[in-house]
């Protein structure tokens, strides 16, 4: 159960790191008129995004067995984060537009 809760510390402390870094960016962006900067902002938020998903994914995977589940919902979380790729596949061309 330890390493649980250090584990969700630590994806609650990158994904407050990334939401930090992406404001930074966003408003250096912004009064630069950088549209790299802008870009870099846009990856932040994206990157907080997938923290979001790990960490729910996290909450999800710790739930006890079931009856529909025996074996747990331990794996749950590996499938995920092994997926979350996939579902934003085309987010470096969304970005460019």
């Amino acid at each position: 159960m330890a390493e649980q809760s250090a584990t969700v510390r630590t994806v609650l402390i990158a994904g407050a790191a990334n939401l930090f870094v992406g404001a930074i960016k966003l408003v250096a962006g912004l009064l630069v008129g950088s549209s790299a900067m802008l870009a870099e902002a846009a990856h932040s938020a994206a990157d907080t995004l997938n923290q979001v998903f790990l960490l729910a994914s996290l909450r999800k995977g710790a739930r006890p067995a079931g009856t529909q589940h025996p074996f747990g919902y331990g794996q749950e979380p590996i499938m995920n984060v092994s997926c979350l790729p996939l579902a934003v596949r085309d987010r470096p061309g969304r970005e460019a537009l």
